[in-house]
């Protein structure tokens, strides 16, 4: 199934098979703003690279996972595990 997706707050419209994306593998990331003001969560599909970002006012897992979740559900997949990376 594809979807079309509108993220009204930021603007951006994603077209997306949203059955392949759940089936692959999901890396993800926290990158840290200047003097720590606020964080970046991206999630890449490691085949397609697909890209979904989100944003996290603090690095707290449970806001974080909120975000990820978030962002998962634009598109509409569950994936079965996420990779982030501790380095």
């Amino acid at each position: 199934m594809w979807r079309l997706i509108y993220d009204k707050t930021r603007g951006l419209t994603v077209v997306v098979a949203s059955h392949i994306l759940a089936d692959l593998g999901w890396e993800g990331d926290l990158v840290v703003g200047a003097n720590a003001t606020g964080y970046l969560v991206t999630l890449v599909e490691r085949v397609t690279r697909f890209t979904l970002v989100g944003w996290s006012r603090t690095k707290e897992a449970d806001e974080v996972a909120a975000e990820v979740i978030r962002r998962l559900g634009m598109i509409g997949v569950a994936c079965t595990g996420i990779t982030f990376d501790n380095g």
